[in-house]
């Protein structure tokens, strides 16, 4: 039927042609050549920001584009444009009708949907006519991988890679089929490599500045490869890490620490106005004058520190815990400066069931204090230093009493 109507309106493009001809009729030759011109030259419509192959009886003809203030140029490269298209919209050529088609290709990918206010992992296959040149945001992911050792925490980590084609021909036949999935499967084999020079802090601080993670990538040669061979650009700063999962254990341990970190906080704070109250009283001042002259006066900086670690090893040694590693992020002023004081202790938190030191290890804790003793003045136990400041006081009270006699 479709053949029918088409030889139909070829009859009566040639009769308007002969026609026009014959009776030189304008009109009639101009609309019989349109109407051949219809019938035996193919057009095609392609979008903003995609490109088209045409091939000619199976074989690559050309690529075709439509992307404002860029063309492709004799080797089918992505390149600015300095001239103004002839054909409207996205109008574009193909060539001639049944010889001339665009080249079909199926095309996987995943991304992000919301689904019912939650977001899930799609996968998409669709036979399409098209590729996308303009810069597209793809998903990817990697399971168990692990961080750099001696850490080796087993991570699930999602990555965002903004990808552009720059080059059609060479991303739909020179890279391998289906060029989207091939150049993910190859990152992620980059990024599994990645992380294991990366420990978990310094993962998630890169999660907040994905800016500080191209650096690392630009001149890999996997991402070179992709842009010379396989006509794929990543783009500058396009690589992202969108989440981070710890398995199960990790993020009971991970609480754990969180809950230290809050007592650590509480701890601190508690030494530090215990220690300023003291230093407070046994000089006759202020409390906030004690606390302006420890953070002007390094000599007063450094006999408060020395307080307040042997306040807190006291206390840490009465109640049987110890901390990973007093510091916490948002500490400020003297709590951020004593906080840091205390990070050299880096122990684990034992509890009630937690392993005992063996003889050995105590007896080199010992003899390392004996040598640290032997290099540095013994800190000033909390009674002596206050006797000492004590009888200093009363001695300078005694001496103004007399002056005044």
């Amino acid at each position: 039927m479709k053949r029918g109507w088409i030889l139909l309106v070829i009859v009566i493009g040639i009769t308007l042609i002969v026609w026009g001809i014959l009776e030189q009729r304008l009109w009639c030759l101009v609309t019989g050549l349109v109407i051949e011109a219809a019938v035996f030259f193919k057009f095609t419509i392609v979008k903003e920001g995609t490109a088209k192959i045409i091939i000619r009886l199976g074989k690559f003809k050309k690529a075709v584009m439509v992307w404002g203030g860029q063309k492709l140029d004799a080797d089918n490269n992505v390149v600015p444009r300095d001239t103004i298209r002839l054909l409207p919209g996205g109008l574009v050529f193909v060539g001639i009708r049944f010889i001339d088609t665009a080249y079909k290709y199926k095309f996987r990918w995943r991304d992000i949907q919301l689904v019912k206010s939650e977001e899930k992992v799609e996968f998409h296959e669709e036979l399409i006519d098209y590729i996308l040149v303009r810069p597209d945001v793809y998903w990817t992911d990697i399971k168990t991988a692990e961080t750099k050792p001696p850490e080796r925490i087993p991570l699930d980590i999602q990555f965002l890679v903004t990808m552009r084609v720059n080059n059609p021909y060479k991303a739909l036949f020179r890279a391998p089929s289906n060029w989207n999935e091939n150049t993910i499967v190859r990152l992620n084999a980059a990024f599994r490599g990645w992380v294991a020079t990366k420990t978990l802090d310094q993962l998630l601080g890169l999660k907040k500045k994905p800016k500080n993670i191209w650096p690392d990538f630009k001149k890999h040669d996997l991402i070179k490869m992709f842009k010379t061979d396989w006509g794929i650009t990543v783009e500058e700063n396009g690589i992202e890490i969108r989440a981070i999962s710890l398995p199960l254990e990790y993020q009971e341990a991970a609480a754990a620490q969180k809950k230290l970190e809050f007592e650590a906080v509480a701890r601190s704070a508690e030494t530090v106005g215990t220690v300023i109250e003291m230093m407070a009283r046994v000089r006759g001042k202020k409390v906030e004058d004690i606390q302006k002259e420890i953070e002007a006066q390094p000599e007063m900086r450094r006999e408060f520190l020395d307080l307040a670690k042997d306040l807190v090893v006291r206390k840490l040694g009465i109640e049987g815990k110890s901390y990973l590693d007093i510091r916490v992020q948002g500490a400020e002023g003297i709590e951020k400066t004593i906080l840091n004081a205390l990070a050299v202790w880096r122990k684990m938190p034992e509890g009630d069931r937690g392993k005992k030191e063996t003889e050995e290890e105590k007896k080199e804790q010992e003899e390392q204090e004996e040598k640290e003793e032997q290099k540095e003045e013994p800190t000033p136990n909390i009674e002596k230093l206050r006797q000492k400041m004590g009888d200093a006081l009363m001695d300078k009270v005694a001496k103004k009493k007399a002056e005044k006699r």
